[in-house]
């Protein structure tokens, strides 16, 4: 049985769009200096929050096309949970600039389980072709070493290589068992 990807493969790509700009724009500023020794990124993170979440949701999405295989529903709350809690994150980041938000860790650490879970799925259950699942599992590993002081750039990573992932899934991926 076969269905239509693409809404996935859109919700993915501008996910990635928001990640790529708020990683240019977040490499570009200056890291601070004196006593401010932090980048200001409290206006940026959210824009990251929102790509990451559409990202994670849209996976989500697609995984529950297959609720039946084992494992798929844990891997829908985890990047469910990571979404929220990413998101959630970046809003508390930019409404209390200077603090440390909890849930933004907390949100980064969910996603990163969420998408190679997510990932290990997919290979596992042979739902998309295997460099899917290895660039799904490798999205995971990317955002594991984002930091927004010292590695900004690996949000541009991130949402490159999800932007590869929203075009396959979109128009060549033809490998999917339901």
């Amino acid at each position: 049985m076969r269905f239509n990807k693409t809404k996935y493969g859109i919700i993915i790509f501008i996910g990635s769009l928001f990640c790529v700009v708020a990683g240019v724009l977040l490499s570009l500023r200056e890291p601070g200096n004196g006593k401010d020794t932090y980048r200001k990124t409290h206006d940026l993170l959210p824009l990251f929050g929102v790509g990451v979440c559409f990202i994670l949701i849209a996976f989500a999405w697609l995984l529950l096309r297959f609720k039946s295989r084992r494992g798929v529903l844990l891997a829908c709350l985890i990047d469910a949970v990571g979404a929220i809690l990413i998101l959630l994150g970046g809003i508390t980041v930019s409404l209390y600039p200077g603090t440390f938000s909890y849930l933004m860790v907390s949100g980064f650490l969910f996603s990163v389980a969420g998408f190679i879970l997510t990932g290990v799925i997919v290979l596992r259950h042979n739902l998309l072709s295997s460099t899917t699942g290895y660039a799904i599992v490798f999205t995971g590993i990317i955002l594991l070493f984002f930091n927004d002081q010292y590695t900004p750039w690996m949000s541009t990573v991130l949402g490159l290589v999800s932007l590869w992932l929203s075009y396959f899934l979109a128009f060549k991926s033809s490998h999917l068992h339901t």
